[in-house]
């Protein structure tokens, strides 16, 4: 179920994710980034966080280094600010799923996903 469900949101939440990493990092960085999720997963940004979360933190310290984390928690709190999630706390997603917590992880990652259904088709 869970599966399924975040594979019919992916390419919104992916669209989202590279609008707001753009808007952080730039358009160059951005590229790179896409680079270099495509080379080390092989995966889109969205699918690697919501199939693998530990993978997406893994990739994002590849390429940040020690301020990978600073960079996932505006990120996070950008995207549940954008998707009126207030009660979502970044830091406490980064937290589970950097100690492997990856069931509470996707307890987060399944309500922006529910979110972002009900955001997407109030979009439209």
């Amino acid at each position: 179920m869970y599966h399924s469900l975040i594979m019919s949101r992916f390419s919104a939440l992916d669209k989202v994710l590279k609008e707001m990493l753009e808007s952080i990092l730039g358009k160059l960085t951005l590229q790179i980034l896409e680079y270099r999720f495509q080379k080390i997963s092989g995966k889109q940004m969205a699918e690697s966080l919501l199939t693998n979360p530990g993978e997406f933190c893994q990739i994002m310290e590849q390429v940040f280094g020690e301020s990978s984390d600073f960079i996932l928690e505006i990120l996070f709190r950008d995207l549940f600010k954008r998707l009126n999630l207030p009660d979502a706390d970044p830091r406490e997603l980064i937290f589970l799923i950097r100690s492997g917590k990856i069931d509470k992880a996707r307890n987060i990652l399944s309500r922006l996903v529910e979110v972002l259904g009900v955001w997407e088709s109030g979009a439209t």
